[in-house]
């Protein structure tokens, strides 16, 4: 019934569309680097909110499935989602978080040895949210830790577009691992537990269909409404990996110095969150 994401497989680096700007012709507009700060905190808010629906009706299913046991253990009720997996879920936005301000100082008028020491700072920052550990987690933690490596080995140079063209990989890599964890379809990841979940449920509907007495319209319209809501709940989940490949794309235009692109890419960001919540607030449970 939970789900403890030990597994963060890699995925290819997409290959860059567009040839890159001269570095001494262009620079990451400010509004880009705002844009990609705003993308991370929309997708930050929005998987809270599936992360507690997610991990309540994990809890419901484990609750129905109680009733059947001769005796309860921890495992039994444990959350869906585990306090670790979180927590590198959000040690991730927070590293991506830090990265914008490094950018933002970059792009601002200020320069000298301050920006240098808080850029060197923040990139350290970034480092210390990927402490080492082993298993499937490593391979997400490297990431995070590589992008603040590239923080702090920029930190002397002066121009936010060279070094968000050199972290772009590392930022795509992080996002990757966060679409993996999210998964690509119903068979992997989150959505795969959830689909998992939903299709037990509907089981039991099918089950109940075929008891003496049982009233079968109402069952039937239970085993519908319980499809209904398998295919919401993973179409939402979809979206919200689908707005953290955006952000990536977000960020390689704002490198390439594609402003117009950027503005584009956030807008559809946008617009997959808000029909992920309205998809999840529509979805019942029958």
């Amino acid at each position: 019934m939970n789900r403890r994401m030990d597994t963060f497989p890699r995925i290819p680096l997409l290959a860059l569309c567009c040839a890159m700007l001269l570095a001494g012709c262009a620079t990451v507009d400010k509004t880009s680097i705002t844009r990609f700060q705003e993308g991370a905190a929309t997708i930050r808010q929005n998987s809270q909110a599936l992360f507690l629906d997610y991990n309540a009706f994990v809890r419901e299913m484990q609750l129905e499935r109680a009733v059947t046991l001769s005796r309860l253990t921890e495992s039994d009720v444990a959350a869906g989602l585990d306090a670790e997996s979180q927590a590198r879920w959000s040690a991730a936005l927070d590293a991506l978080a830090l990265y914008a301000s490094s950018l933002q100082l970059l792009a601002s008028p200020s320069s000298g040895e301050s920006v240098q020491t808080n850029l060197t700072n923040l990139g350290n920052r970034i480092i210390a949210l990927a402490p080492s550990s082993g298993g499937g987690a490593q391979a997400a933690n490297e990431a995070i830790g590589h992008l603040g490596n590239i923080i702090v080995r920029q930190a002397s140079n002066a121009k936010a577009l060279e070094v968000a063209r050199t972290a772009d990989p590392a930022v795509r890599d992080v996002l990757g691992h966060m679409a993996d964890m999210v998964g690509s379809d119903h068979t992997n990841g989150l959505r795969g537990t959830m689909w998992s979940n939903w299709t037990t449920k509907a089981t039991g509907h099918q089950v109940r269909f075929l008891a003496p007495g049982a009233d079968k319209r109402k069952v039937a319209a239970e085993y519908a409404q319980a499809l209904d809501s398998r295919q919401a709940h993973d179409t939402s989940l979809a979206a919200l990996r689908a707005s953290l490949l955006d952000l990536a794309d977000l960020h390689t235009a704002a490198a390439q110095g594609r402003t117009a692109d950027a503005e584009t890419i956030v807008a559809t960001l946008r617009q997959e969150v808000a029909f992920a919540r309205q998809l999840v607030s529509t979805a019942t449970t029958p």
